[in-house]
């Protein structure tokens, strides 16, 4: 029987929403997971004969699992008919890797023959949904299903008193589903627990001991497993087993491990022979006090924040494939992207029914695109200026504001992103003319944001609005998020993780120019 693999346009919206209509708002997920391999082996400007058999293998991996049955997440690609299957309906449909709705203990809940991976949060909101992406990649390369935690409050970053919130709250994950023609779940479905919103009875649910890998404790700093907010959280009680060597992207001194070295711990055989290691030794949780070898069913890593295939820090290469093969179909939710486009509106003075122009995609050529651009003139070109906590980094002597770099370094980047704009699209197009600057921060000195207003650059004032008072502590910075990722050109802040991803998004959705400030 022959098989061919459908995608069809998503409707993502809430229940009881009713899905965007008009040209301008079609969905944006029918550009498979080959597709994006293709477009990203074009983008690479680099041949690398050792990463191109990575990734040939990677293919030919998905490839199978794209026309056989997957037998250790249970996908079944093919009808008893022969019938194209909507594939939307399968990954979405729980039943075939849970047995039932959150459980009390998740280990209640797996389904026997399929097996899982997952991870914890690391130090905010943008790192955090770095590690949920290079999570679902370690899920793909291993034929695993990734369950993908909550976004948790950190309190270095968002501070005390936000509530859990699900990935699918800020990211539409059906679509992302559809695009990597993977499964995903999220740790509410399998789990119980005080997620925001939550109705259930948690008196029953179950502290479970498991047996993880450390990435950390061989690699890191302390010698020691990181246990995250998440584990308390979920009433996980773990005992870590430190990996092997061999998995250590490099000898370079550096925090990072293989994603490939990883995967091998996965399979029996790698599995076997890490745990002979003299140094496999488990600790002992801390609350049940058990000794406990890695879970081989659902296999868990204590940090993902430093993974690679190739390279350390590879999310700031181009080839990254965290990025290219799952990052850049994680698009923001529906009802993210409404709440955005309504502060977004009220900045530019933009009408409830007069609708910004949507970015770039591939629904769009380049003459549409710029006629839209002509009749809406609202769009604009994001900034991120990383403040707040790279004070730290300015020593304890010497003032912040001589160590960070003044607006006019960033004004200087947003004349080369317009010059940048007038050459590719030409002197005449409606985008050599855009004179909107949208600036987000985290700085909260009210009398620097005056300053961005006397620059006549706009920026959204979440403290006016009380947006954490509306919406909960998270919305601030995803609506930022969504906001950067707009621009029809970006300016961010050399080794701020929010930048870094916000060049991403607008880079290849928008195909837009970025440009990076250096950190004095």
């Amino acid at each position: 029987m022959s098989y061919k693999t459908e995608y069809v346009a998503l409707d993502t919206s809430e229940p009881g929403e009713s899905s965007h209509t008009g040209e301008n708002r079609r969905i944006r997920h029918e550009e498979s997971f080959f597709h994006g391999l293709l477009r990203f082996i074009r983008r690479s400007r680099i041949a690398m004969v050792a990463l191109g058999v990575v990734f040939l293998l990677t293919l030919w991996g998905l490839a199978s699992l794209a026309s056989t049955p997957n037998q250790s997440t249970g996908i079944s690609q093919q009808s008893d008919k022969g019938d194209v299957l909507d594939h939307r309906l399968i990954l979405a449909d729980t039943t075939k890797y849970l047995n039932g709705p959150p459980m009390n203990s998740f280990r209640e809940n797996l389904k026997e023959d399929s097996k899982y991976v997952t991870g914890w949060n690391f130090a905010g909101m943008t790192n955090d949904f770095m590690v949920y992406i290079n999570l679902i990649y370690l899920g793909m390369i291993s034929s695993r299903v990734p369950i993908i935690p909550p976004f948790i409050p950190a309190s270095v970053h968002l501070g005390k008193g936000g509530l859990i919130k699900d990935f699918s709250e800020f990211f539409d994950l059906p679509g992302l589903r559809a695009a990597v023609n993977h499964p995903i779940l999220e740790w509410s479905q399998v789990k119980k627990g005080a997620y925001a919103g939550n109705t259930m009875d948690l008196e029953d649910v179950v502290d479970e001991p498991i047996g993880c890998w450390s990435n950390w404790q061989p690699f890191g700093t302390n010698g020691k497993p990181i246990y995250t907010e998440l584990s308390s959280f979920l009433k996980l009680d773990i005992s870590y087993t430190p990996v092997p060597d061999n998995v250590k992207l490099s000898d370079k001194g550096n925090h990072h491990s293989s994603y490939w070295g990883m995967v091998s711990l996965l399979y029996p055989e790698g599995r076997a022979k890490a745990l002979r290691q003299k140094e496999a030794v488990a600790s002992y949780s801390p609350r049940l006090n058990q000794s406990l070898p890695p879970d081989d069913q659902l296999a868990c890593f204590d940090i993902l924040y430093y993974a690679a295939v190739r390279d350390t820090y590879e999310w700031e290469r181009d080839y990254s494939p965290a990025w290219n093969l799952v990052g850049q179909y994680a698009r923001f939710s529906r009802r993210l992207e409404d709440i955005s486009m309504s502060y977004i509106r009220k900045v530019f003075n933009v009408g409830r029914n007069e609708d910004i122009p949507p970015v770039r995609d591939m629904l769009y050529s380049p003459v549409v695109f710029d006629n839209l651009i002509a009749m809406h003139p609202n769009q604009y070109i994001s900034i991120h200026v990383r403040r707040s906590d790279f004070a730290d980094r300015c020593g304890k002597n010497k003032n912040k504001e001589d160590c960070f770099l003044p607006l006019s370094t960033y004004d200087k980047e947003v004349q080369h992103i317009k010059a940048e704009l007038a050459d590719r699209h030409g002197p005449a197009s409606p985008l050599s003319k855009v004179n909107h600057v949208l600036v987000t921060s985290d700085e909260k000195d009210s009398e620097w944001w005056g300053t961005v207003r006397q620059q006549g650059w706009y920026f959204i004032d979440h403290g006016s609005e009380k947006t954490s008072d509306a919406l909960g502590k998270w919305y601030p910075s995803f609506i930022d998020a969504f906001a950067q990722s707009r621009g029809v050109g970006f300016v961010g802040t050399l080794h701020s993780t929010m930048s870094l991803v916000a060049a991403r998004r607008v880079q290849y959705w928008n195909d837009g120019p970025t440009r990076m400030v250096y950190f004095n």
